[in-house]
């Protein structure tokens, strides 16, 4: 068995950095000064700096000339924007994914066990959305178009601020529980074209929640 490599300083910070960044703590617009970062996290300016690389990698982190690095923006055309992406990669890369996975009895089973992780997810919401996100990357898992997964992971870790946004006053309105059973039930099933459908209306209730708040 291959050891999982420990994970670096840099990984330290940019998990720290991340977490703020999607719960709000650090707000879009926030200034991220390397040297405040780093009295923040008690570190050296040398991991902030890897972190803030990543990060802007992602989409998470602008660098604005002669301003230095600051959370990106967050508004509702942000939200548009990032969730009409989604809506053009996603249900696409689900539906190859099924399609392979019917072929493989492993897949349906990452896709249960992902799905039962995130159903007993408890606590914080932030905990919830990883499972939520790791529910949703286990149904595309085998999708064969490798950049279109790497695309879709960049902007699912983008969505996260905006899926906090829009949490407060959702109950009641939609049954998200539902709506990730139908997806569950068309990937085991292998029925892609119903879960091209499912997943595409999950996406566009997500995107009119959005719409509906200020972000």
């Amino acid at each position: 068995m291959t050891a999982t490599p420990a994970p670096t300083r840099a990984d330290w910070v940019d998990a720290r950095l991340r977490s703020d960044i999607l719960s709000g703590a650090l707000p879009p617009g926030e200034r991220l000064v390397v040297a405040d970062l780093a009295d923040r996290y008690g570190v050296s300016p040398t991991p902030l700096r890897e972190a803030l690389r990543r990060l802007a990698a992602e989409g998470l982190v602008e660098w604005q000339p002669q301003r230095g690095a600051r959370v990106a923006s967050a508004t509702r055309r942000d939200a548009e924007d990032l969730y009409e992406l989604r809506l053009a990669l996603e249900p696409g890369a689900l539906g190859q994914s099924i399609e392979v996975g019917a072929d493989d009895p492993g897949y349906a089973v990452a896709v249960r066990a992902a799905h039962e992780e995130f159903r007993r997810t408890d606590g914080d919401l932030g905990a919830v959305l990883a499972a939520h996100h790791g529910f949703h990357a286990a149904l595309m898992a085998r999708c064969p178009n490798r950049p279109m997964l790497t695309a879709i992971e960049r902007y699912a870790q983008q969505s996260v601020r905006f899926q906090m946004l829009a949490t407060a006053g959702r109950a009641g309105r939609r049954d998200l529980d539902r709506e990730h059973r139908d997806l569950l039930a068309a990937a085991v099933d292998g029925r892609a074209a119903d879960g091209v459908a499912v997943l595409t209306e999950h996406l566009r209730a997500s995107l009119a929640e959005l719409r509906a708040r200020p972000v």
